[in-house]
């Protein structure tokens, strides 16, 4: 009788090392690679917007997993404040994602690996910031 031990499979994503930029692998049908639309609590809105949080977090989830490693590469990142017509938006540079810690102050989980979006210059604003 063989023997074959059972493997296990975890759908949860494995950690990740510090990638680079990420390259536009995927082109839309205006030669450009898609932005990122993410929704934003005043409090960190603010701080990225007026430049003292370098970094946003997302959780290490399968959900996250597919869009930062699916080879999509994000170039930039829309950051929404609300849902309604006249909410405060900007679009920021984005400079890579990578898994590791983060910064408690800037609203990571304490002791949880997190995926960490690297964030550049902003590069518009809408009328209401």
């Amino acid at each position: 009788m063989n023997f074959k031990p059972e493997q296990k499979t975890s759908k949860e994503p494995q950690p990740i090392a510090t990638t680079s930029r990420h390259a536009c692998t995927k082109p839309n049908v205006s030669g450009s690679c898609g932005t990122l639309h993410l929704n934003l609590y005043y409090k960190w809105f603010d701080m990225i917007l007026s430049g003292v949080k370098k970094e946003e977090y997302r959780e290490m989830k399968s959900f996250w997993h597919k869009r930062f490693l699916a080879g999509k590469g994000f170039q930039t990142i829309t950051f929404s404040n609300g849902y309604g017509k006249q909410r405060k938006q900007f679009v920021i540079e984005c400079l890579g994602v990578q898994s590791s810690l983060g910064i408690v102050e800037w609203g990571a989980p304490e002791g949880v690996c997190v995926y960490i979006l690297k964030l550049g210059q902003i590069l518009s604003r809408n009328n209401y910031c």
